[in-house]
């Protein structure tokens, strides 16, 4: 966050970086879609080795693939379906005194025998971790009798907690 005080207010604006994550966000969701449906079984890999006195890099790496759809398929090997241009991630990473370039492969390929993409899915992105907490969250909030005048089905397990008129007296 950018502060600027003026007195007596002090007012606060995004920085850069946080401007272009939420624009990337918002292309994301309200463009591009949650699915891809233009899927050509292409996929972009990662691969890097970066030493410990490289920590904070290593870590804004990982931050920024996660970031840009990528998932951690094996130690230091993080796959994206399609094709994902990570040059802007790069750039954004290097170190003054460093190339990433030698530290860092970009590959894009296809799974082959027996390699599914489902497999693929289901190892980079903990999918059945994902569908474990799912179900966790419905044990504790789906409701088998639903409120008759639910908003929607998030409103389901709510208990109804409004009060109710009986001969002119609230009750709760």
């Amino acid at each position: 966050m950018t502060t600027v005080k003026e007195l007596p207010n002090v007012f606060s604006s995004p920085t850069l970086v946080r401007t272009q994550v939420l624009a990337d966000g918002h292309r994301r969701v309200w463009e591009t879609g949650a699915v891809n449906r233009e899927r050509d079984g292409t996929w972009t890999l990662v691969g890097f080795s970066l030493t410990d006195s490289l920590r904070t890099t290593r870590h804004d790496l990982r931050s920024q693939l996660v970031r840009a759809g990528f998932g951690l398929l094996q130690s230091a090997l993080w796959v994206a379906p399609g094709a994902k241009d990570v040059s802007g991630i790069l750039a954004s990473l290097q170190p003054s005194d460093l190339r990433l370039d030698d530290h860092v492969t970009v590959l894009q390929a296809r799974a082959l025998k027996p390699t599914e993409s489902a497999d693929l899915v289901r190892k980079a992105f903990g999918t059945e971790q994902i569908a474990e907490r799912y179900r966790a969250f419905l044990d504790r909030w789906d409701n088998p009798h639903p409120l008759p005048t639910a908003a929607d089905d998030l409103a389901v397990g709510v208990p109804d907690s409004r009060p109710s008129m009986t001969s002119g007296v609230i009750r709760r």
